[in-house]
């Protein structure tokens, strides 16, 4: 029977994941459809669009729900068995799904609240397309709650996994009947948070799905949005801070209706259509949908999304029970006194991958050339005379704070090599650059660099090393950090 319920799992994951992947865009037009409603300005009279219009919706509702009961978990003791399972599944062409392997969790206090968290920390990984071992390339990892749950307001304070190319995602879900032809049929539950919105952390998309039989036979209500459209008052998702995701979903025909997304306890989108009636288990996670070209490409190697606390509070509002809650028996990765794994946004940053000619990752500027070898079991990167080598970093906007730490040396010539950050627009336009780090000695030694970034416009960095003519350098190590 549990093998049975374990090949079902993994089966409606499939279902899960696909609804989620491209989750049917309309293309984040509102258009004039009333069941979505942006938020307004109370306090200009002129305002076309003001609340007090007759008719116009706002991001609240009429009456207080009647709570019934709140799970909460910070995850002090770690991820609670209980409470808690995840899942071993595989998909889609050049996809390696997501393993439990990727789960983790830190109950070590000191470096607990170091991150600014309480209790303890999941941390949930993923490889990208600069995996190291191809066997794991576009490999994510789920948190699932052990019961399902109705209307009521589901909350996560968390850091999002900050490269594109992949779904971090907060999402209900229940498929009651995969094998429906007829949507009437249809016994569906979801409604999802899902991000980068276009490759972007500077948008996010809500969605929710009442049935849903295929991406071309479902009824479903979804948009993106911009967080400046919404007034919020920091940049991107992706800031390396915490930021409260949640949904409130009230079910009562007699009263209130509907699903609004909060960021951060900002009201960001309200829904009144295609709202669900069945009850469905919490997923957490990162993930690489079979299509995930609204996802941006995953350049990256390795990076990670924390977890702090989740808070479902359940309202006195009718919702149909037919699920069986979520199956399945793992044992997590426990950190103990280890480090809660960073996110280092340069790939390759040991020089392992590539050839002598090459370097996986890396690009060289034109007239540039790269050189990689290997002295005393050590790889490097050696950048010769006037040659100017590079990285680029997708995703980083104005207001955030970088660390730049490089291991380097000279070993040819009487000049110097050159390292600093780039700001980029588009992959092409400058947009300034940071101070420099400058080595000039033929002793190796490492150098620390701290930047945030000051352009409106900029959407990328470039990691960039370059020697003055008649000089080379080996590099050894490179990494990038939040400050």
């Amino acid at each position: 029977m549990k093998k049975f319920l374990a090949l079902l799992m993994c089966f409606l994951l499939v279902f899960a994941l696909a609804a989620c992947g491209d989750g049917g865009k309309n293309d984040g037009n509102t258009g004039d459809d009333p069941s979505i409603t942006d938020p307004d300005d109370p306090s200009d009279p002129d305002d076309p669009e003001d609340p007090d219009e007759p008719g116009k919706q706002e991001y609240t509702w009429n009456s207080e729900p009647v709570v019934t009961e709140t799970f909460f978990d910070d995850f002090e003791n770690g991820i609670d068995g209980t409470k808690w399972t995840s899942t071993n599944t595989g998909w889609g062409e050049n996809n390696n799904g997501v393993s439990t392997d990727n789960v983790m969790y830190s109950t070590n206090k000191e470096k607990v609240e170091a991150e600014g968290a309480t209790g303890g920390i999941v941390v949930l990984k993923a490889t990208g397309d600069y995996a190291a071992n191809k066997n794991e390339k576009r490999e994510g990892a789920v948190l699932i709650t052990r019961d399902d749950y109705g209307a009521g307001k589901y909350e996560v304070r968390m850091k999002v996994l900050p490269r594109e190319g992949q779904c971090t995602a907060i999402w209900t879900y229940f498929n009651g009947t995969p094998n429906a032809t007829d949507l009437e049929d249809s016994k569906y539950s979801e409604i999802d948070i899902e991000l980068p919105e276009g490759g972007d952390f500077r948008e996010m998309s809500a969605t929710t799905y009442e049935k849903y039989i295929d991406k071309t036979n479902m009824n479903q209500t979804s948009s993106h949005f911009t967080l400046e459209e919404k007034g919020l008052d920091f940049i991107s998702l992706n800031d390396g801070d915490w930021h409260t995701f949640a949904f409130e979903w009230r079910t009562d025909d007699d009263g209130e209706r509907g699903i609004i997304w909060y960021i951060d306890d900002v009201p960001v989108v309200k829904y009144t259509t295609d709202v669900p009636v069945y009850t469905a288990p919490l997923w957490i996670g990162t993930h690489f949908p079979d299509n995930p070209s609204w996802l941006g490409v995953p350049n990256f190697e390795t990076a990670y999304m924390y977890i702090d606390w989740v808070r479902i509070t359940s309202y006195d509002e009718e919702t149909i029970d037919e699920s069986n809650g979520s199956e399945g028996d793992f044992t997590f990765t426990d950190l103990g006194n280890a480090d809660i794994p960073q996110n280092n946004f340069i790939s390759n940053g040991t020089f392992d991958q590539g050839t002598e000619s090459s370097a996986v990752a890396w690009s060289a500027d034109r007239n540039s050339s790269i050189v990689r070898g290997s002295e005393n079991y050590v790889n490097y990167l050696q950048v010769n005379s006037g040659n100017t080598i590079y990285q680029e970093i997708d995703n980083q906007y104005k207001g955030h704070t970088l660390q730049l730490v490089v291991n380097a040396k000279i070993t040819g010539g009487s000049g110097t090599l050159h390292v600093y950050l780039e700001e980029m627009y588009g992959g092409i336009l400058s947009q300034g650059t940071s101070e420099e780090i400058e080595f000039r000695h033929t002793i190796s030694g490492e150098k620390t660099l701290t930047y945030q970034i000051k352009d409106d416009d900029t959407d990328s960095i470039r990691v960039v090393f370059k020697t003055d003519e008649g000089t080379t350098a080996q590099i050894t190590s490179v990494e990038l950090y939040y400050a």
